[in-house]
């Protein structure tokens, strides 16, 4: 959902005559699309062999990171938040067991 709608986003950036007066609201799409992903991308790690879930790697900041890194910070923006959300999530559930990088190899 959240790369159609970045998807969308670069098209009509190259393909619409009135893109230039809906030019504001780009950045809030790219930062909705960061929330979406930062909401579902951490579910990830249970389609990735040798990954368990909660991995610190799908489960922290790091996919925000690089993706700042890069350059999209909308994007990345919206990925932090929805990690917040998902771990406040967690937290309020009592289900929030990340595992480190270091204990997949003990």
């Amino acid at each position: 959902m959240a790369l159609l709608l970045v998807g969308l986003v670069l098209a009509a950036r190259d393909f619409c005559p009135f893109w230039p007066t809906m030019a504001l609201i780009e950045e809030i799409l790219f930062f909705l699309a960061g929330l979406i992903a930062g909401i579902r991308l951490p579910d990830l790690d249970l389609t990735i062999p040798g990954l368990s879930h909660r991995s610190a790697i799908t489960h922290s900041c790091i996919p925000a990171l690089v993706v700042w890194a890069v350059g999209f910070s909308p994007i990345a923006a919206g990925l932090a938040l929805g990690f917040a959300i998902l771990l406040v999530h967690a937290v309020r559930g009592g289900t929030l067991s990340v595992k480190l990088v270091w204990q997949y190899f003990a």
